[in-house]
């Protein structure tokens, strides 16, 4: 959990990957993560890649700054939930989110997550609200930009 604000002055990079997924839990206790700034190709997020186990919840998302092709999102650009489950809960996101797709036809932004594959798995994202300058042409949303699954399998609730 984490016991205070933070206030990042570097490029961030984002965690997991596309062969290691975050699956832990990350309780964020409330506080703010403030400055972030990304500029990837793709998967630009606080989280890139997150999968089956994974926990993402009371987190505020201040003043980001992220940029990239394609998989994007403020907190989670992937949650695959495999046949298992992903939970995001009591986020906060605010600042801009820019798609330069130019480079890949893909786009999947939103403030929360990005791309929700709930195939075979389940992913339930609640309480979650996003707010600021988001530029996406393609595939895109405020809480999730694309959805695989269905309305029992990825749940948006509030």
């Amino acid at each position: 959990m984490l016991a205070s604000d933070i206030k990042l002055t570097n490029d961030w990079t984002p965690i997991g990957t596309s062969s290691v997924h975050f699956r832990g839990t990350f309780d964020g206790g409330g506080k703010t993560i403030s400055g972030m700034k990304i500029t990837a190709d793709n998967h630009g997020a606080l989280f890139a890649y997150v999968g089956s186990g994974a926990t993402i919840k009371n987190v505020n998302l201040t003043d980001i700054d992220v940029t990239a092709a394609s998989y994007l999102a403020g907190l989670v650009a992937e949650a695959n939930a495999g046949t298992g489950s992903v939970t995001v809960s009591n986020c906060h996101v605010n600042g801009k989110l820019y798609d330069n797709h130019y480079k890949y036809d893909e786009g999947y932004l939103a403030g929360i997550v990005g791309y929700a594959n709930a195939e075979k798995g389940n992913i339930t994202i609640s309480d979650c609200t996003t707010n600021g300058n988001f530029n996406c042409t393609f595939k895109s949303g405020g809480i999730v930009g694309y959805g695989k699954g269905n309305s029992r399998s990825l749940k948006l609730l509030n």
